[in-house]
């Protein structure tokens, strides 16, 4: 019993986990997939594939989410961050996304022809 709960242990910890990213094209309509994967050490990646092109780059978490109101006190979203990613394609595309988010979010990907995208992630 002792070694099955050491190795569901290992596989748990390394294992890491996924999240599902979607990926709109505002100038043609078409939806992509990819994911954000995690590792044993929490840093994140970005992966999505558009058309024959395999993007990827850092998913890097830089601040709490918070908004003010008015005049009035500044209300932090809890466990919302921001996100930012910096992704570079197998064709010399580039994108730069920015997210707001935590378990799941949302946010805008531009490439290096300035076409716009919208992303979800869950």
């Amino acid at each position: 019993m002792k070694n099955f709960l050491y190795i569901f242990f290992c596989i748990a910890f390394f294992s890491g986990c996924a999240s599902h990213v979607t990926l709109l094209s505002k100038d043609t309509g078409k939806i992509y997939q990819g994911k954000i994967q995690s590792d044993a050490f929490e840093n994140l990646t970005l992966t999505v594939k558009i058309e024959n092109q395999l993007c990827s780059g850092n998913f890097v978490k830089f601040s709490s989410y918070s908004q003010r109101l008015g005049k009035g006190p500044t209300i932090t979203y809890g466990g919302s961050y921001k996100y930012k990613a910096l992704l570079a394609c197998s064709d010399g595309l580039s994108l730069s996304c920015f997210v707001i988010g935590s378990n799941s979010g949302a946010g805008t990907c531009t490439d290096n022809h300035q076409s716009t995208y919208e992303l979800t992630y869950q």
